[in-house]
């Protein structure tokens, strides 16, 4: 991995003899970056299939997570107090 500049990740590749779901693990970089992912199979009688699909990596998700799960609670308590009349009956004991 290129820390300073875009980083590029080439020449990942694997060789699978029988059909079926693999799983191919690329290193993740330090920084939080984007990527487009490039897929080229290639079959026995030399069809070839290319696929492509954008990729980001979050190394500090859980930040955002933070904001997502807290954000509506937060959102949803100012507003429920903002919507309280000025001069609210007490409810009787």
């Amino acid at each position: 991995m290129n820390y300073r500049g875009a980083p590029v990740i080439v020449g990942m590749s694997d060789t699978f003899h029988a059909p079926g779901r693999f799983t191919l693990e690329i290193p993740c970089p330090r920084s939080r970056s984007t990527a487009t992912v490039l897929l080229e199979l290639t079959d026995a009688n030399g069809v070839v299939s290319m696929h492509s699909f954008p990729q980001s990596f979050h190394m500090h998700f859980h930040r955002l997570l933070k904001w997502i799960i807290a954000g509506p609670l937060l959102a949803m308590g100012v507003f429920v107090l903002a919507l309280q009349p000025e001069g609210a009956a007490v409810l009787p004991s």
